[in-house]
């Protein structure tokens, strides 16, 4: 259940970031059209984070071991650290560069 509920908030995340701001929705400016194209990877990504966690584990609990093999083993374990960190705060990074721009451009 922890997988699925996890996942949910993977989509979530930037889903409402972009539906949230019609910024994002209809961008005006390249730097909003650089955020707007990263949150759609970031959906995107979010989606995939469920079939790509497992095919890195080996296994729906997400649990890894000192296999020598790359499924489950260490190498694994550490892009599984890094995708499952990557989307949520790469999600709040661009929260945070829309603020500054919000902010600034008044």
């Amino acid at each position: 259940m922890g997988s699925f509920s996890t996942w949910a908030i993977m989509i979530s995340l930037p889903f409402v970031l972009y539906w949230g701001s019609s910024r994002f929705r209809t961008p005006k400016g390249k730097a909003y059209k650089v955020l707007s194209l990263f949150l759609k990877i970031l959906i995107v990504l979010g989606i995939l984070w469920l079939p790509l966690s497992y095919f890195l584990a080996g296994n729906m609990n997400f649990n890894f071991s000192e296999v020598d093999s790359f499924r489950g083993g260490q190498l694994a374990m550490k892009i599984f650290w890094v995708f499952s960190t990557g989307i949520p705060l790469s999600s709040i990074l661009v929260l945070l560069v829309h603020g500054l721009l919000f902010i600034f451009k008044k």
